[in-house]
C-alpha cells in the first residue's frame, strides 16, 4: 500500500490522503503472520492450493476528511465527495500501475 501511495504522489494524483509512513511488521514477531496458511489445512476449510503466506503491513495516512458536522453546507459536503471521486478516477485510470 505504501508503494502505491508513493506512486500516486509521484504522478500528482489529486485528492488522496498523504502517506505518512509504511512498512512491513517485523518478521521476528510471530503473531504478525496471517493465519490463513495454517488454517487452510483444517478439516472445515475449503481446499485451496494457491494459499500464500503473508505478513501484516503498517500504513499511516494523514487525516483525510472532516466530521459531517464540520461541513458548513451540503454543497461543501457534495464537493468533498466529488473530490474523492476525482482522486479515485485519476488513481485508477491515469496511473496504469495500479
Amino acid at each position: 500500500e505504501g508503494e502505491t501511495y508513493r506512486l500516486l504522489m509521484s504522478h500528482k494524483v489529486r485528492n488522496i490522503a498523504t502517506c505518512l509512513a509504511y512498512h512491513d511488521v517485523p518478521h521476528s514477531i510471530p503473531q504478525q503472520f496471517t493465519q490463513t496458511v495454517k488454517l487452510s489445512s483444517a478439516a472445515w476449510a475449503r481446499s485451496n492450493t494457491a494459499t500464500t503466506p503473508h505478513i501484516l503491513h503498517c500504513l499511516a495516512l494523514n487525516i483525510v476528511g472532516n466530521k459531517l458536522t464540520k461541513f458548513q453546507s451540503s454543497r461543501q459536503l457534495v464537493q468533498s465527495v466529488r473530490d474523492a471521486l476525482i482522486g479515485t478516477y485519476f488513481g485508477t485510470s491515469k496511473c496504469l500501475f495500479i
